[in-house]
């Protein structure tokens, strides 16, 4: 039979080692968490995969769009058709489309290096990030690179990665049992110090406290 999983249902498939090898997808906002947990897994940045007996999707939308196609493969475009006009779906995006639609409504901008280049920062958030090289993978300078963050999103683009990498680590903080020192490291924090002096400044507590805030709630 077939097996599927919808946005974090990527997780039970992982748990239950059917992924390996496997061509498979989750919401782009829950990425790095799941490859924190499971290393050795490397989801793909798509609105739906299917792959042999393996369905998975990034969730919202993403999931009719999954059942239509599922819908037209065993029964036709006629029948394909029908449902999405039932569902009120002028037209669905194909598995291979990458989930930066929903980057771009999220920056309010449908500006294409800096969608790329946002990207980019948000998938090497444990990486020690080179501007400079995120630059030239975009083709442009790293001037136009800061104007492109400056006149969009009101930042920098150090600043903006420091503002993923503490909501990464946060996310890690209350989702997994990590430590202040092994989540700082993930979050690609040079040393567990500054990284609380950062999360102090963010959130008004530092992170053994949060973590430990959060700890208590769940028990």
């Amino acid at each position: 039979g077939t097996v599927g999983g919808l946005c974090t249902g990527a997780y039970a498939l992982a748990r239950a080692g059917i992924l390996n090898g496997r061509r498979f997808t989750l919401h782009w906002e829950n990425i790095p968490n799941f490859c924190e947990k499971y290393p050795s897994l490397t989801p793909e940045r798509r609105i739906f995969c299917i792959d042999d007996r393996i369905v998975t999707c990034a969730g919202g939308v993403a999931s009719a769009e999954l059942a239509l196609k599922l819908i037209e493969d065993y029964y036709g475009p006629e029948l394909g058709q029908a449902v999405m006009n039932m569902c009120l779906l002028g037209q669905i995006r194909r598995g291979e489309e990458e989930q930066l639609t929903s980057l771009s409504v999220r920056l309010g901008t449908r500006n294409d290096h800096l969608i790329r280049a946002v990207a980019y920062i948000e998938t090497h958030v444990e990486d020690e990030v080179d501007l400079g090289e995120c630059a030239s993978h975009l083709g442009i300078s790293r001037r136009q690179l800061e104007r492109l963050f400056q006149r969009y999103l009101d930042t920098t683009p150090l600043q903006y990665l420091n503002k993923v990498r503490l909501q990464h680590a946060r996310s890690l903080l209350t989702e997994t049992d990590l430590g202040v020192m092994q989540v700082a490291v993930a979050c690609g924090f040079s040393s567990s110090s500054y990284f609380s002096k950062v999360f102090r400044t963010q959130y008004g507590i530092s992170p053994y406290k949060f973590s430990l805030t959060r700890k208590r709630a769940g028990e």
